[in-house]
């Protein structure tokens, strides 16, 4: 992933993790894995194929929620809307946030349902695991909600918009385009094939 995406990775320890994120808004909270100031980080022996989608995934999210703040906010919004959504929101809620988001007014909002004002660090990570959550789904042979599914592919093709606009409409990404489905791209980065941009 890292040669197909031009993306840097390191492993590290787990007091190296806790260390280098001590400062950081959101720190390393005994994840197998982080993405911190542009790069991927694997804490210790525990890589799976969907831990390092997972977190090669936070660029392209981060570069949506940059470029356009409202939409991903309208994305953010249609996927907690789903069973699912509301399901994997409450999980992270009670996974890593509690710790951090508890301090914080908007966390009321969280628990009631609301998601208006959440931190935007909050949504990135619910998107990118709503685009993992597809991937494993797609790895297992499962088939997920038709609304669920309609979020990620609206997230997708924004990814491929954006990949687009920076890239120019001449891009040369093996086998993406605006009909590529989640599903062959994860096909594509798990064989590691070269995305050529």
């Amino acid at each position: 992933l890292s040669k197909a995406l031009g993306i840097k990775y390191e492993s590290v320890s787990a007091t190296e993790a806790r260390e280098m994120t001590k400062n950081a808004m959101d720190p390393w909270t005994h994840q197998p894995a982080f993405f911190f100031k542009g790069k991927v980080y694997f804490v210790g022996e525990s890589i799976s194929n969907l831990t390092a989608f997972h977190e090669f995934s936070h660029p392209f999210v981060r570069a949506i929620i940059k470029e356009n703040p409202d939409l991903a906010r309208q994305l953010f919004n249609e996927f907690v809307d789903t069973d699912l959504g509301k399901e994997l929101v409450q999980n992270y809620i009670h996974e890593i946030a509690f710790d951090y988001f508890a301090e914080l007014d908007e966390f009321n909002d969280l628990k009631e349902g609301r998601f208006d004002n959440v931190p935007i660090g909050f949504a990135e990570e619910l998107l990118v695991r709503a685009l993992t959550y597809k991937a494993h789904d797609h790895i297992y042979g499962m088939e997920a909600a038709p609304q669920f599914k309609n979020v990620v592919d609206k997230l997708l093709y924004q990814i491929k918009q954006f990949l687009k606009k920076v890239f120019g409409k001449s891009i040369k990404i093996d086998k993406l385009d605006v009909n590529t489905s989640l599903e062959e791209l994860v096909d594509i980065l798990k064989e590691g094939r070269k995305v050529d941009i």
